[in-house]
């Protein structure tokens, strides 16, 4: 089965560094196959034997905080669920000079709709939904600075989620189907 790894906190400001194709080793090493990583911040897709993403995502905790010294939560999702995030995207959100399209990809412990509603956005400047595990978001750059993605560092919810942009959940859906 094919999943899709997202590392949390991983280079990320110049810290907590790790080279992409060592993680990609450390993946095979615990017994996946047709491991890929995508850009430098923790993308990581792969083929499975297993069937429990949660167990999955333990055991690379495990192995990255062994081979790399610091521990970063690894949110395992099965590539459908992937594919279905990007799916829900509407087409017409981007991330370019004029606007900036976010996945927060929940954590399992806070992987519901009641996420939204922590997520304190106002609907005045950002649209932001719920979507299977994840919170999709769009704001206008100039409102950028009062959009709930902006104000999340140092919240409750902020550690509880993995962030990437619209271009790359969209990039990961395509390398789930990628042979």
């Amino acid at each position: 089965m094919r999943y899709v790894a997202l590392l949390r906190g991983i280079n990320v400001g110049g810290r907590n560094k790790v080279p992409m194709a060592r993680l990609r080793e450390v993946f095979q090493e615990v017994g996946h196959t047709d491991v890929r990583t995508y850009i430098n911040s923790g993308n990581v897709v792969f083929e499975s034997p297993r069937r429990h993403a949660g167990v999955l995502s333990q055991d690379l905790e495990a192995a990255f905080e062994t081979e790399f010294g610091f521990p970063a939560r690894v949110l395992v999702l099965p590539g459908s669920t992937v594919k279905q995030i990007a799916a829900a995207l509407p087409g017409d959100w981007a991330r370019n000079e004029r606007s900036s399209c976010n996945v927060l990809y929940l954590l399992p412990e806070r992987a519901s709709p009641k996420a939204l509603e922590e997520f304190r956005f106002d609907p005045e400047y950002e649209d932001a939904r719920y979507c299977a595990g994840a919170i999709l978001s769009r704001v206008d750059r100039a409102h950028i600075g009062r959009s709930a993605v902006h104000k999340l560092i140092g919240t409750e919810l902020y550690s509880h989620v993995t962030i990437r942009n619209c271009n790359a959940a969209r990039k990961l859906a395509t390398m789930v189907d990628a042979v």
